[in-house]
C-alpha cells in the first residue's frame, strides 16, 4: 500500500510520470503476449518502441546531468594576491575583515601605491576588545588568543596610519569596527563602477586564510550577488564605530 501511495503521490506532484507511463506500457505488452491478444510481430514492434523511449530518456538525463556546473569552477581557495597588482591603480579599495595583519604584511606598497595616486581606502574591522574578536581567534588555524589578535590589530591600524600620514592622505583613509564576525572576507575592487570586481572568502572553523573558500563576483556579469555583498558591507558600516587614526600616531 505504501509503495501504492507512493506512486500516487508523485502523479499527483506531477514526478516521475515519464517512468510510470514506460512501466505501464511494458506492463500492458507483458499481458498481451501472455494472453496472446497481440501477434509476436506486434510485441517485437512494441518492445522496441519502449526500448527507444528509454534511451530518451536516458540520454535526456545525461544532459541534465552534464549542464550541471562543478563547484570547482565556481570556488577556489583564497588568493588575494591575484588582486595585489589591481590596487595601484584603483579609484576605491574596501577591505571588510577581522584585521589587517595578513594584508598589511605583503600589501604596504599597494596601498602606498593606491593612496599616492588619490584612490580611497576603506577597511570595516571587528571592533578591539569584543565578542568578535575572541571569536575570531578561536576560528583561526592554528587557534591563536584574543590578546594576540587585538595586538595585530593594534599594530595593523598603526602602521596603515603612518602609510597615510607619510603621504598626507589620511582624509583618504576609513576606518571603521563593529562588534560583529561576518561570514566573510570581502576584498573590492572599484565597487561603486560597473567594472568593479570583488573577492569573497568564507570564514570557515579553523581554516587557514589560504584554505578558506573563495569566490570571485564581478559588478557587470554577477550583478545580483555583487549588489548582495555591497549592501551588507553598506548595513555594517553604517551601524560601525569610526577609528580615528590621527589618535594613533600619537
Amino acid at each position: 500500500m505504501r509503495f501504492i501511495e507512493e506512486i500516487l503521490s508523485d502523479i499527483r506532484k506531477g514526478e516521475n510520470i515519464k517512468i510510470y507511463l514506460t512501466i505501464l506500457a511494458s506492463s500492458l505488452i507483458s499481458f498481451l503476449g501472455f494472453t496472446k491478444v497481440a501477434t509476436p510481430e506486434q510485441l517485437d514492434s512494441s518492445i522496441l518502441a519502449i526500448l527507444t523511449v528509454i534511451l530518451f530518456f536516458l540520454l535526456q538525463n545525461r544532459k541534465s546531468e552534464s549542464s550541471l556546473v562543478r563547484v570547482d569552477k565556481i570556488f577556489s581557495k583564497y588568493a588575494p594576491n591575484e588582486f595585489q597588482g589591481s590596487v595601484p591603480q584603483a579609484g576605491k579599495v574596501i577591505i571588510w575583515a577581522v584585521s589587517l595583519s595578513k594584508v598589511m604584511s605583503s600589501w604596504e606598497a599597494e596601498f602606498s601605491k593606491a593612496l599616492k595616486g588619490g584612490a580611497e581606502l576603506e577597511f570595516l574591522l571587528a571592533k578591539q576588545n569584543s565578542s568578535a574578536l575572541k571569536m575570531a581567534a578561536l576560528t583561526l588555524s592554528p587557534q591563536t588568543s584574543e590578546d594576540a589578535e587585538n595586538q595585530k590589530l593594534r599594530s595593523s591600524l598603526k602602521r596603515l596610519a603612518q602609510i597615510a600620514h607619510s603621504q598626507d592622505k589620511l582624509h583618504r583613509v576609513s576606518v571603521r569596527e563593529l562588534d560583529y564576525l561576518p561570514p566573510w572576507g570581502v576584498l573590492a575592487i572599484n565597487p561603486d563602477s560597473s567594472s568593479g570586481f570583488m573577492q569573497v572568502s568564507l570564514r570557515t572553523y579553523e581554516t587557514e586564510t589560504t584554505e578558506r573558500l573563495s569566490f570571485k563576483l564581478s559588478a557587470k556579469k554577477d550583478e545580483y550577488w555583487f549588489k548582495f555583498i555591497m549592501d551588507r558591507y553598506d548595513s555594517a558600516w553604517k551601524k560601525a564605530e569610526e577609528v580615528p587614526l590621527e589618535e594613533l600616531l600619537k
